[in-house]
Parts: structure tokens; C-alpha cells; sequence
């Protein structure tokens, strides 16, 4: 892994390698290293080896240097597009920042994905690459607008942690969409893939796992269901 993919300290990945893969991202994306960060923590818990902790102290290092301007963390490096991404890097390695660092993070990039229904749009809503609309098998829409319900309970998920009182309403509102569409949108019972960002639909597969998966947990956390 650090041989072919961390040349530069920093995790790189092709073309459409990661989940939004119907746009290039190439690079160093901001999800992918808070993952290489959870394997260096993961592999020192598991040998005590102290060249992993090393490894995990340099790399959030490095990765606060090129994407953590105090306001944002950067989609990817030179890439200030606002993505919801952040909330993937918070779920997998809240350590990056503190949490006073998460809420202003959070804060901004919350300003332009909001979406009134309860969801975040997957491209920061003033972009011109922004789709108000699913655009169906043609993918245009897929990472440029459309609200996938994964992301949103992830969101709603994190922000609980964070600090719950300050996000009480948006974290409801989520709770509500999901619900609605699980109940009353798509195939009863099951969970969407996705919304447009415009209004609540269910669209794109209307029985996704990792939807699903991510509404149970956020339940059960909120509500503390065991």
C-alpha cells in the first residue's frame, strides 16, 4: 500500500476510485485518508509496532497541512469543491480535528449542500456542475446534485457526535426524510439509493444496503436502541 499508492505521503487514487465514481477525482481525496489514517491505528493496536503510530502522527500531519484551511476541508488536494466527503472523513477518524474545528468545518460546507427537505446535495449547490434533478441511467446527476441517503445519515450520524444540540433540528430533519422515504417513497420497507436534490424521491435502486445500513445505525445511536 505505501509503495504503490503513498508515494507522496499522501494516499493517491485513479480515476473514478472512489464511491463517486461517476466523476474523475483522481488524486488525494480527503475520505481516502481518513481511511489509510483508521489501517495505520488499526495495525498499531493490533502489533504495538511504533513504526504505525509514527506513521499515523506524519500522515494527519500532512493531511491537515494540505487540506485544512480553518474554514474547510478540501475535497482533495488544490480541490476546494464542497463535497459532502467531509462527513465520511469525520464518521471513519473524528481525531483529525477537534471537535470546535469539526462544527466550523461543518458549518460551511452545510451552507451550500443543505437541502430543505433533510439531505445534502453531493456538489455545493452554486456549482455549475450542479444538478437539480436525477438524470437517470445517465450519470450526470449522480455526483453533482443528487442526495444519496447514505451520505445524509452519515451526516446526520456525525453531527450527533459532534456536538448534538447545535445540529438538533438538521439531525431531525434527516431522521424525517429517510423515514418518509423508507415509509412512503420507494419500495416499503426498504431504503433508496438516492434522491434528487430538488425534492424527496426515492431514485436510482430502491433497496440499497449501505442506506439502509447507515439508517439503522443512526437509529439506533440517536434513540440508543440496543
Amino acid at each position: 500500500m505505501i509503495k504503490s499508492y503513498a508515494r507522496t505521503g499522501l494516499v493517491l487514487n485513479k480515476s473514478k476510485e472512489t464511491w463517486m465514481d461517476s466523476i474523475s477525482r483522481e488524486g488525494a481525496r480527503i475520505e481516502v485518508q481518513a481511511l489509510y489514517l483508521v489501517m495505520c491505528d488499526t495495525l498499531y493496536k493490533l502489533t504495538g509496532d511504533k513504526f504505525y503510530l509514527q506513521m499515523e502522527v506524519a500522515l494527519k500531519k500532512h493531511i491537515l497541512s494540505k487540506f485544512w484551511n480553518g474554514k474547510i476541508l478540501s475535497d482533495g488536494v488544490d480541490d476546494n469543491t464542497i463535497r459532502p466527503n467531509i462527513f465520511i472523513a469525520a464518521y471513519i477518524f473524528q481525531d483529525l480535528l477537534q471537535n470546535n474545528d469539526w462544527e466550523t468545518c461543518i458549518d460551511n460546507s452545510l451552507s451550500w449542500l443543505w437541502l430543505p427537505y433533510g439531505g445534502l446535495s453531493t456538489i455545493d449547490t452554486r456549482s455549475q456542475s450542479f444538478k437539480p434533478f436525477h438524470t437517470g441511467e445517465i450519470p450526470d446527476s449522480y455526483h453533482n446534485g443528487d442526495s444519496w441517503f447514505w451520505i445524509n445519515n452519515i451526516a446526520a450520524l456525525v453531527m450527533f457526535r459532534i456536538n448534538k444540540e447545535k445540529y438538533k433540528d438538521k439531525i431531525s430533519k434527516i431522521i424525517e426524510a429517510s423515514t418518509n422515504e423508507i415509509l412512503w417513497k420507494g419500495a416499503l420497507g426498504h431504503h433508496a439509493e438516492l434522491t434528487s436534490a430538488r425534492e424527496l424521491r426515492a431514485e436510482g435502486c430502491l433497496a440499497q444496503a449501505w442506506s439502509a445500513a447507515m439508517f439503522v445505525e443512526l437509529i439506533s445511536e440517536v434513540f440508543d436502541v440496543q
